[in-house]
């Protein structure tokens, strides 16, 4: 006869799972105090928008959790610093889960990435007047053309085609950005040793931490003149992401943190 397995308590951090509601998803145990434990669930979107900031709190003494099957997950551990008061713990922002993320993308676009109205043309929708820019970068310095426009010392031409790619019939970048990187690449040095570093991130087969910080070594080259800032995170990626957008992303710091605070998830930006 075996003997009887003692209940489950749980432990800081542990990943649990709430038999009766499975919708939930998995939870993770942000506190253990007083006989209580409080639980994060990925999934829990509650019926109003503070309830998908809550933390579950359950009795230790009839506890209804069981140890989820999980070493990590991505949401859950990224979830940002929660705020106490007394007994309730929160999230400081409001949470949408994935699952509504996804309803609502639906909503808007029925066929997802596939939905006309999210590819667009070159005046509206996501997706074509992106797909319109790389296909110009590809055709003026791709190929190879950039390292050979280096090789011959024809920097000011690839400077000027690299900004026209991020920069015409394009809007990744606001008119300040885009005049402060035109001005950067007039310095012909600076702009050369730039493209070097661009070119090498972009003939990378493999994508390793050394490529991508001679990259940005040569970005940080850049001169900023007069007070438009040409150093910021739009400036640096879209040139890559136009060059290449199924190996780099565009990042723009203030949507993004928008966004992963609408998902709980900290970028410890």
């Amino acid at each position: 006869m075996t003997a009887p397995q003692p209940p489950y308590e749980p432990s800081l951090g542990d990943y649990v799972v709430h038999p009766k509601f499975p919708e939930w998803g998995p939870g993770k145990v942000a506190l253990v105090e007083g006989g209580n434990a409080w639980v994060f669930f990925r999934d829990y979107a509650g019926s109003t928008p503070e309830d998908s900031r809550r933390a579950k709190r359950f009795k230790l003494a009839d506890l209804p959790l069981e140890r989820a099957d999980l070493t990590s997950d991505v949401v859950l551990d990224n979830l940002p610093p929660y705020e106490r008061n007394g007994g309730v713990l929160m999230l400081p922002h409001q949470r949408l889960t994935l699952a509504d993320a996804k309803k609502v993308f639906l909503g808007q676009f029925p066929l997802g990435f596939k939905d006309e109205t999210y590819i667009g043309d070159l005046k509206i929708g996501e997706r074509a007047y992106k797909l319109a820019a790389h296909e110009r970068f590809t055709a003026s310095l791709g190929g190879g053309q950039l390292a050979q426009f280096l090789a011959s010392g024809q920097v000011a031409e690839a400077a000027s085609r690299a900004l026209q790619a991020v920069t015409k019939q394009l809007n990744l970048l606001s008119p300040y950005e885009a005049m402060a990187f035109k001005d950067a690449l007039a310095d012909e040095p600076a702009a050369a040793r730039y493209l070097r570093g661009l070119d090498a991130l972009l003939q990378a087969p493999t994508l390793t931490a050394p490529t991508f910080e001679a990259y940005l070594a040569g970005f940080f080259a850049l001169p900023q003149v007069g007070n438009s800032r040409v150093h910021s995170w739009p400036v640096c990626s879209a040139v890559p992401f136009i060059a290449a957008p199924n190996r780099f992303m565009f990042l723009k710091p203030g949507e993004t943190q928008t966004a992963v605070n609408r998902f709980a998830f900290d970028i410890q930006y």
